[in-house]
């Protein structure tokens, strides 16, 4: 009963202090904002130019005519071939079934091109690791943790407590991050934000528990998680193969990929995506966040403190 009193007195003292106290002016942090910023810019572009649909699709590898085009060409046949009743209806029902899904295409094209391969392969584990590695690491590099440890409280309490503290700001991040993404799009970015933000928060969870443990137990933490971004998220994540379940941005994937199946959307086709269910993927996210948060509260209370006043 006394270590769980001084339990929760310890996680309650480091959320005091420390959950309105993010470092925003860091490298990591402006490195972050300027990758957002440049996306945004893209996404925008593509915006304004009516872009995020089927219009321009045509045959991988092949010339000739575009999406668009052969939907032109067959609303010409129809009134080409009006003398002949049946075959101008099919072509007009045709027609019209190819411009309905011209005007439905945005919202996966927007989901491929940027929430597949943007925002889960390479923005998100940034935006995460931007405040989840300093969350401990700043002190740990910083030679404080003598201070933290002088406390009368479990030092999984300031483990937990510190973890508390930096979670909002990571969600606040990456979702926000992805709503300006989404309002830049127009109506098929907001669209899959709505359907997929539960997704990134939960993957933002998972990353953060990940990176923390990194900057709390690992020296040169920062320099470790940015390889980790690069060499698991983005190189494995985007592998064909099994190597990409190596991946947290990988379950990520099998859940927005199960909700638009439910609504008649298949992204993409072979990914290996429909292999987890939703639950699966789900379970698999909050194995790997529980995973590390154990392991760090257990290396964390290992360390030692020579050299650190």
């Amino acid at each position: 009963m006394e270590f769980l009193k001084s339990f929760i007195q310890g996680v309650k003292s480091q959320l005091e202090v420390h959950l309105f106290r993010a470092r925003v002016g860091h490298g990591l942090f402006w490195v972050s904002v300027g990758f957002l910023m440049l996306v945004a810019g893209v996404v925008v572009s593509v915006n304004l130019k009516n872009q995020w649909n089927y219009k321009t699709l045509k045959p991988r590898g092949q010339v000739g005519l575009n999406f668009k085009n052969s939907i032109e060409m067959i609303e010409a046949g129809s009134l080409v071939l009006g003398h002949n009743a049946g075959v101008s209806a099919v072509c007009s029902a045709v027609a019209s079934a190819g411009s309905g899904l011209l005007v439905q295409s945005g919202f996966p094209v927007f989901t491929k091109n940027v929430v597949f391969s943007v925002l889960l392969g390479f923005l998100l584990p940034l935006w995460c690791l931007t405040f989840a590695v300093e969350g401990l690491g700043a002190e740990r590099e910083g030679k404080t943790l003598f201070w933290l440890f002088s406390k009368p409280v479990p030092r999984s309490s300031i483990y937990i407590g510190k973890f508390l503290a930096i979670l909002p700001w990571v969600l606040i991040w990456s979702l926000g991050g992805f709503f300006v993404l989404a309002v830049c799009a127009g109506d098929c970015g907001l669209f899959a934000f709505k359907l997929f933000w539960q997704s990134i928060a939960l993957a933002s969870v998972t990353y953060a528990s990940v990176f923390f443990f990194m900057g709390a137990c690992l020296p040169r933490a920062s320099l470790i998680a940015l390889a980790y971004a690069f060499v698991v998220e983005t190189l494995l994540g985007s592998m064909p193969g099994s190597l990409k379940q190596l991946s947290v941005a990988f379950y990520a994937r099998c859940i927005m990929f199960q909700k638009s199946a439910d609504l008649g959307v298949v992204l993409e086709q072979g990914g290996g995506y429909g292999d987890f269910s939703e639950a699966m993927a789900i379970c698999f996210m909050m194995g790997i966040a529980s995973l590390f948060l154990v392991a760090g509260i257990f290396f964390f209370g290992k360390i030692e403190l020579r050299g650190q006043r």
